[in-house]
């Protein structure tokens, strides 16, 4: 509501690469309407592989500078020395920065609280002291002084918030609680429910984690039940889906192989395309989610829908 008349409005992608917050960003150009959301054009600049995944219209100018498809370094340098100039070059009203940090000098600018694992420490103390623990040092940091520049924060929840403002203090832009939304597709009529005795190892009851392989995902500890259902006669088995982070892969690939040599009951199937995911979904009966450390994850929302 800061112009009556049709805005054009900047989004920095540059950091969106994967994961919820590639997502949000696919789905929400996805159902922008310029008549409906009062907006001239939309100028998003991100790398090649963001900006391809984004789907196309007359009103969205896509830019991939150079510095975005290079190291973290000259990244960093677009953002602080070039993008506000860019996004003056164009016009924009204003500049929504969706990861959450920003260090350029455009106004007015509106960021989201995306990620949790910045402000609670116990849960970043799972990494152990190393380079991601710093990550996670600086990126408190930096969002925390992001949100206090910002003209706007938008959070996912209440609970982001109030966690988000003990660290950081009041802040003295505006705020917003705008919760997800849920692409259509993942909506399943429910499954006829069967007593566990109709399922056996020929035709198992499908359990499925859609998630990264990450320390507070905790996908070793849903392996440790699962083989403990087994042992109990419980015709189950697991499947997980979702990237992984190199040391939580090594943990987890530990685990399934004590547990599960044979691979009859553990299948791990990676990273599966946003665009085939709901698929999955539907061949499930059961949806775990075992996560220590959330905001309001995409595939919570889309796990409870199918």
């Amino acid at each position: 509501n800061l112009h009556s008349s049709p805005m054009i409005i900047g989004i920095d992608a540059s950091n969106l690469r994967q994961g919820g917050g590639l997502t949000h960003l696919i789905e929400l150009i996805a159902v922008l309407e310029p008549d409906v959301h009062n907006f001239e054009k939309i100028i998003i600049w991100g790398n090649k592989d963001t900006l391809v995944s984004v789907k196309n219209a007359s009103w969205l100018i896509k830019i991939t500078p150079n510095e975005l498809q290079m190291s973290l370094v000259f990244r960093f340098l677009w953002l602080r020395f070039k993008l506000a100039h860019s996004a003056k070059a164009h016009g924009c009203d204003l500049l929504l920065i969706p990861g959450g940090s920003f260090s350029c000098s455009f106004k007015p600018i509106v960021t989201m609280s995306r990620n949790m694992l910045p402000f609670e420490w116990d849960e970043a103390r799972r990494y152990g002291f190393n380079l991601i623990t710093l990550r996670i040092i600086i990126l408190r940091w930096l969002q925390s002084k992001s949100f206090r520049s910002a003209n706007g924060v938008i959070f996912l929840t209440n609970y982001a918030k109030d966690q988000v403002t003990k660290i950081t203090g009041e802040l003295p832009g505006k705020k917003s609680i705008i919760p997800h939304g849920l692409n259509q597709r993942f909506l399943i009529e429910p499954k006829e429910q069967f007593e566990i005795s109709k399922y056996s190892n020929e035709n198992p009851y499908q359990l499925l984690y859609v998630s990264i392989i990450d320390q507070y995902k905790h996908q070793w500890y849903v392996v440790d039940a699962v083989a403990k259902l087994r042992d109990m006669g419980y015709p189950v088995v697991l499947n997980l889906v979702g990237p992984a982070y190199p040391a939580a892969l090594k943990r987890l690939s530990k685990k399934i192989n004590k547990l599960d040599k044979k691979k009859e009951y553990i299948n791990y199937h990676g990273s599966i395309p946003y665009k085939d995911l709901h698929n999955i979904y539907k061949e499930s009966h059961l949806g775990i989610f075992a996560s220590s450390c959330e905001n309001m994850p995409n595939i919570l929302i889309e796990t409870m829908a199918a």
